[in-house]
């Protein structure tokens, strides 16, 4: 009798964690951030991009079967799971949406775990509440070097201040030395002293001097900061083989930054997209936006024709009459690098978008703003001090630092400091950047 009470107990507590688990996963899981890892590049809520929008597509599924919200999430699981699968079965909601967007294959994801899509869905379901999901505008930090440009900006630059500087000095000079010498010469005749013939200004010795001092501390200045900007490019925005405007993708469209460069969570480089991830959208999305849609939106480039796709199909080797690749024709597209750090400099996108949560905005500026890519911050040494010097660790939530500087994690629970800088773990060292 104990031993069936024993496995009575047993079923009972897995059925009761078959119901519970999905639920505290659901809670661990950030549906927001596995949707614009994984969706986003797709699918929008508000309007529809590769795939339909999102809007009310729980609601619409539910409408449609007359389900409970169980079988609702039961469907949609399998869906996002394997559309293919749900198509291949038959299913009638799932044909009736393959049929009316043209019979274009929605991308697998059993890479995920039940977890992740369900937190997904629950994203979809209640997106618009900003009780769950706060809007998402990243904030972009203010940048720590003081007297920084932003690209497009109208500032004055550093050689144009200090040429005026110099003008207003040498003026001052000028006007000290006339009126030195003409309060001696009134001086000399008053005591009746021969007074001496007046030399032109520029033959003054005092003058020289003064002239001199000037030069060697200009040309002495412009030697140390032409070396110290060596190999500096803020604000420089070349021309690229094919014109991508970032405004579109990442601020209209909503693409997530890290579905394009994979290697920001990943690894030291965030990388250059490859084609591939291009032709994941561009494969159907065969034609740029209207000259009316551009001129509304105040983007660059050419306007209703396909010649910027069209280099995309090129350096693939796609052709969309056929639908087929011709991997002999494919052929790289020549980017043209834009942020560039000297060889000797260490740095992981990694650790700082993973373990210090930064926003791309952080450093990049408001790419989602950007029809042209420029770089916006100096990117450095100083730059990059002065921000790990200011900048505050996610350090009490953050699990890396779970196990690690045990003596802050006390101080903090003590009220003795309010936070952690990236200085204080050692952020400052030469050989955190430096081979």
């Amino acid at each position: 009798m104990k031993g069936f009470l024993n496995r009575i107990t047993l079923v009972l507590s897995l059925l009761l964690l078959g119901f519970v688990q999905p639920a505290l996963a659901q809670e661990d899981v950030d549906g927001r951030n596995v949707f614009s890892v994984n969706c986003k590049s797709c699918h929008l809520m508000e309007r529809n991009l590769t795939g339909p929008a999102l809007d009310g597509a729980y609601a619409r599924v539910q409408e449609f079967y007359g389900y409970s919200d169980e079988e609702t999430t039961e469907w949609m699981l399998a869906w996002i799971r394997n559309s293919q699968a749900v198509i291949a079965s038959g299913d009638e909601y799932a044909n009736k949406i393959f049929a009316e967007w043209n019979k274009v294959q929605m991308n697998s994801f059993i890479s995920l775990s039940d977890a992740e899509i369900l937190a997904v869905i629950d994203y979809i379901r209640y997106w618009d509440d900003e009780t769950k999901y706060p809007s998402e505008t990243p904030e972009v930090a203010a940048a720590p070097a003081a007297g920084q440009q932003t690209g497009g900006g109208s500032g004055l630059s550093t050689n144009l201040i200090l040429l005026v500087l110099v003008v207003v000095l040498l003026l001052i000079a000028l006007i000290l030395a006339r009126v030195t010498n003409v309060l001696g010469r009134v001086a000399s005749a008053k005591e009746g002293e021969k007074v001496q013939e007046e030399r032109p200004f520029y033959l003054n010795k005092k003058f020289l001097t003064i002239i001199i001092l000037i030069a060697v501390g200009f040309l002495g200045f412009k030697a140390v900061d032409g070396a110290i900007s060596l190999g500096r490019q803020q604000n420089y925005a070349p021309e690229q083989p094919i014109h991508f405007s970032h405004k579109l993708h990442a601020g209209i469209n909503q693409i997530d930054c890290k579905y394009c460069h994979v290697g920001a969570e990943r690894g030291k480089s965030a990388t250059i997209p490859s084609m591939n991830i291009c032709m994941n959208c561009h494969k159907y999305v065969n034609k740029g936006p209207s000259a009316e849609f551009k001129a509304a939106n105040g983007l660059q480039g050419p306007g209703d024709d396909t010649s910027q796709i069209a280099k995309i199909y090129a350096a693939v080797g796609w052709d969309a009459s056929s639908q087929s690749f011709d991997k002999s024709k494919a052929k790289p597209v020549e980017w043209v690098r834009i942020h560039n750090l000297p060889d000797h400099v260490y740095f992981n996108h990694a650790q700082h978008v993973n373990v210090g949560e930064l926003e791309c905005q952080t450093c990049h500026g408001p790419v989602e703003e950007m029809d042209v890519m420029y770089q916006y911050s100096q990117l450095s040494m100083g730059w990059c001090v002065d921000c790990h010097r200011e900048t505050e660790v996610q350090f009490a939530t953050n699990g890396y630092y779970e196990h690690y500087y045990e003596d802050y994690h006390e101080a903090i629970k003590n009220g003795e400091i309010e936070g952690v800088t990236v200085e204080m773990i050692g952020g400052t060292e030469c050989q955190k950047c430096h081979y």
